[in-house]
């Protein structure tokens, strides 16, 4: 197998990192680098930690049998940080970049999400280009097509009003028709979800290829006995729909003896803890905060199914895919990319997004065919290594590179 030299370019990568988008880059660039590939990451832990109110460092590491990792910084984060949103200024990180380059000569230049780094990607000469859209930032500011009254923005207008309304500085490089960024035509535009694709395309954003996320396999599945929970995992906020789960929950809870984790961070924390008290569920339903990796695996492991009440378009979540990996079904709601996640064949089931009463007989159903909750697992097992797991994802990228 001929050995090729990645370079990812990304805002984000852990530790300097919570969203999805950073963490899939980690698992790509460690899979690409187990197979024998050198992988080098640029990345801007600056922006992390100035939001976090942190100190940036610069460094660059590297581990054998390892990605090689080139953090970015400098003495004017906040400036850097503010002319990139703002301007779409990148003279620092371009000329890094272009450094990077130089010394590393890469067969491919993999751009990720590289917003508060670079403006729009930067097209680099003698390298395949690729551009993963793993959110809405190619046709939105805020990212997610989301109004200020949390409704989804199907027909984007007035953009900069928009940021205003949510407290955000405009992005003066992308006003008017400018909205959309013009990612140069050397690039290859892949899209983890058909729901994303059709999107972009609606701006006029033409996806060279539908490629899938993969998370790695973990190497055990859930239990087969009797499981005693339901889980959700992620951020806490309006959007992730927890109210309608809580409501679900509670409407439901007397026809069965599930136990209800939310397992996550966010605004909405509180509220919900208040909320589950109100409905005199607190013995019933925790609302844990963020847990280990381990803590989270114990309690996935002994969950019926992981509940994904989202009511607006996710594109492809990477809990879903975990819980895939680990044989645990999933209740959906009917949105976004989520509905392709499941499939037809993967154990898992969906409801339509916000509807109370549809989502209490799902968590009602599940208690009931628990005792069946064996081949429900090796269905949804299977859906993962047929759909998701590293050797099916690495083996469509490297055809798409033409590797």
């Amino acid at each position: 197998m001929e050995t090729l030299r990645f370079l990812m370019v990304t805002t984000h990568y852990p530790p300097d990192a919570i969203g999805g988008d950073a963490i899939f880059v980690k698992y790509l660039s460690e899979e690409l680098t187990r197979r024998g590939h050198e992988v080098h990451v640029f990345c801007n832990p600056s922006v992390h930690r100035i939001l976090r109110g942190r100190t940036a460092t610069v460094e660059r590491h590297q581990e054998e049998g390892r990605p090689t990792i080139h953090r970015f910084s400098n003495t004017v984060v906040p400036f850097q940080l503010m002319t990139a949103y703002s301007l779409g200024a990148s003279k620092g990180p371009r000329k890094r970049l272009a450094e990077i380059e130089k010394e590393v000569r890469p067969d491919v230049v993999h751009w990720h999400n590289a917003k508060g780094f670079f403006g729009a990607p930067v097209e680099s000469k003698n390298a395949t280009m690729l551009y993963t859209a793993h959110d809405y930032f190619s046709v939105c500011p805020r990212s997610n097509l989301m109004r200020p009254d949390f409704s989804f923005c199907s027909q984007p207008r007035l953009c900069q009003v928009c940021l205003l309304r949510w407290k955000r500085p405009p992005m003066l490089w992308r006003i008017g028709d400018k909205r959309v960024i013009r990612i140069p035509q050397k690039f290859k535009i892949l899209s983890p979800s058909e729901y994303m694709a059709r999107r972009l395309e609606q701006d006029g954003i033409q996806p060279f290829k539908i490629l899938r996320n993969f998370v790695p396999d973990p190497g055990k599945q859930a239990s087969a006995k009797e499981p005693t929970a339901v889980t959700y995992v992620g951020i806490l906020e309006r959007h992730k729909g927890l109210g309608t789960l809580v409501d679900a929950f509670a409407k439901s809870s007397k026809n069965h003896d599930f136990e209800l984790f939310i397992i996550g961070e966010g605004r909405l924390k509180e509220t919900l803890r208040q909320k589950v008290e109100h409905l005199g569920l607190s013995k019933r339903i925790s609302v844990t905060g963020f847990l280990s990796s381990s803590e989270l695996t114990s309690v996935l492991t002994r969950s019926s199914a992981l509940i994904l009440p989202s009511e607006w378009p996710e594109n492809s979540p990477l809990v879903a895919l975990e819980a895939l990996a680990l044989g645990i079904p999933i209740i959906g709601s009917r949105i976004g990319g989520i509905p392709e996640i499941l499939g037809k064949e993967s154990g898992s089931t969906t409801f339509e997004a916000g509807n109370i009463v549809e989502l209490s007989q799902k968590i009602s159903d599940c208690w009931t065919e628990r005792k069946g909750q064996s081949e429900a697992r090796r269905m949804t097992r299977r859906h993962y290594e047929t759909h998701f797991s590293p050797d099916i994802h690495v083996s469509d990228y490297l055809a798409v590179i033409g590797a």
